[in-house]
């Protein structure tokens, strides 16, 4: 799973790859929450060949983070971060 979006990473070079890394989830004892960390690659080869990533890394937390306990958290992660007014326009790859 992973975005494709062309996004200018400030160093001369667009990333068009952005995949989630890791995600952390902090259950208390009356909340869940959960932060996804994303980073951005020049291609999908890139990622998938151990490239460093040319992206920094993009943080989203998320206060309740309930269904990052019962679903796939990459999964949930991404329907979130799909939604985002930055994310507009990406595709799912």
């Amino acid at each position: 799973m992973a975005l494709s979006k062309e996004i200018d990473v400030g160093i001369g070079i667009n990333a068009k790859y952005w995949r989630i890394e890791n995600i952390g989830i902090t259950v208390g004892k009356t909340s869940v929450t959960a932060c996804a960390n994303m980073y951005g690659y020049i291609t999908k080869t890139a990622a998938q060949t151990g490239s460093k990533s040319v992206g920094e890394r993009m943080q989203y937390p998320f206060e309740d983070g309930t269904d990052f306990l019962v679903n796939d958290p990459i999964a949930v992660a991404y329907q979130k971060i799909k939604v985002l007014e930055e994310w507009e326009g990406s595709a799912d790859v």
